[in-house]
């Protein structure tokens, strides 16, 4: 009787499911790995490379630099006198200690100092010219700050001809202007955080704190216009960089929450005739040249023009002169022209008011006027008020009410020579009531001191 085998086969096969299990797997492994290689790429291409940000290392060792010309631009005890990269760009110089390129031409430094309208001395030691005509205007950021280039940042170590078009500065940040000239008082500080920069303007919409010269204040919303050479000719300024920027040219805010001006400040050396006037008693008058401190507010927007010298501030101003006495203006609108001459102090030279109700008070005399609009020539002392309905001068000597009204302020008396044009009607008061006189007219009324 014969014995077949394969029962005993079958029982072997069976006893080594291990050994199945692995061939599977193999097999299984074989198939994807041949899937990936030949079908994939036959199906779909091959796929692009993820590119990452990566630190870019400068195959040149930077040159140390002579840091002298950075006195003028950073305090002295500021990180940029220590070890740190210096980047020169078309129109100004980034200092940073560290940097990570990024695309698209982006890059974050850290910290940041730029300095707009200046260079260090070249790598020889000879001093790169600076235009007298332009003011450098520098921006510091203690955090981490993202620049966009018009190309990648690590070409820009090699031929300095990198244009920087914005910035975005995130934490505090520090602009300031220096004097235009030794004893000029019109250095320009500005406090805020969140900047944003391009190629016409910085802006921010953070609060703000301010100083130019001796005056200081603060409000919300900045932004800075900046000006631009006329060497730029036809070029649009929506293309310019920043190698065209000459200084700024307007400081704007949503709100002004107080501006204070102080009076003029005695130069040393002057003449005997200025160290006098200097010592004078103060008239009390608002916007003297020798008055108290002035502080000024407003609701609505307030701006600076540094060209034209010319502040604009709306919607419910209010300007005290801070004293023995209080001078007062209360109005909608606001015009101060400053002396057109840079090098003099800001001291305004003529004020224009306007509202449905403005209204000038005079506590040292014992004056108050209500008009539409008021216009004071500082210098001359000519004051004027015009009103569609009613101009109202009312003190213990008088009380007035016209249509315009044309008069001198005088030191040291109520109130100069008036004109009053339109009808109107005058009442003189006395100590004694029954000498007071009364008058109306319909056309022109002249009072003369």
């Amino acid at each position: 009787m014969s014995i077949s085998p394969q029962p005993a086969l079958r029982a072997r096969r069976r006893s080594n499911p291990v050994a199945q299990y692995l061939l599977a797997l193999a097999v299984t492994i074989t198939a994807y790995v041949a899937y990936a290689v030949f079908a994939i790429p036959a199906l779909e291409g091959t796929p692009a490379e993820i590119q990452r940000p990566r630190r870019t290392t400068v195959t040149s060792k930077p040159t140390q630099r002579d840091k002298t010309w950075l006195r003028a631009f950073v305090p002295a005890d500021g990180w940029e006198w220590q070890s740190c990269k210096t980047l020169t760009v078309a129109g100004g110089t980034i200092l940073f200690r560290d940097y990570q390129p990024l695309d698209g031409g982006y890059a974050e430094v850290f910290p940041l100092t730029l300095v707009m309208n200046a260079k260090p001395p070249r790598a020889d030691g000879v001093a790169v010219p600076i235009d007298p005509n332009k003011t450098p205007v520098i921006v510091r950021c203690p955090e981490r700050v993202q620049l966009k280039f018009d190309r990648p940042m690590s070409e820009g170590f090699t031929d300095g001809k990198l244009q920087l078009e914005s910035a975005r500065l995130v934490g505090p940040v520090t602009i300031y202007r220096p004097e235009s000239q030794p004893g000029a008082d019109d250095g320009l500080s500005v406090l805020t955080r969140n900047l944003q920069i391009d190629r016409t303007k910085l802006f921010t919409l953070e609060d703000v704190k301010f100083a130019y010269g001796p005056h200081l204040g603060h409000g919300r919303h900045l932004t800075v216009e900046l000006e631009r050479s006329s060497e730029s000719g036809t070029q649009s300024t929506l293309n310019a960089g920043f190698g065209d920027i000459s200084g700024v040219r307007q400081i704007k805010l949503a709100s002004l929450s107080k501006l204070r001006l102080e009076p003029k400040r005695p130069k040393s050396g002057g003449t005997r005739q200025t160290l006098a006037q200097s010592k004078a008693e103060p008239r009390g008058d608002l916007f003297s040249d020798q008055g108290a401190p002035i502080e000024i507010s407003c609701r609505g927007p307030f701006q600076f023009d540094l060209q034209q010298r010319v502040a604009i501030l709306n919607d419910q101003v209010a300007v005290d002169q801070i004293g023995t006495t209080t001078e007062s203006l209360r109005c909608d609108g606001l015009r101060l022209a400053f002396s057109p001459d840079a090098s003099e102090h800001l001291q305004p030279v003529r004020v224009e008011a306007w509202g449905n109700a403005a209204r000038v008070v005079s506590a040292s005399r014992e004056t108050a006027i209500t008009a539409q609009h008021f216009s004071y020539d500082v210098v001359t002392g000519r004051f004027e008020a015009t009103s569609e309905d009613q101009v109202t001068i009312v003190n213990p000597d008088l009380q007035l009410a016209t249509r315009k009204i044309d008069c001198t302020i005088t030191p040291g008396r109520p109130l100069g020579s008036v004109e009053a044009v339109g009808p109107g009607k005058l009442i003189r008061n006395t100590k004694d009531q029954d000498s007071g006189v009364q008058v109306s007219w319909q056309e022109r009324l002249r009072v003369r001191k």
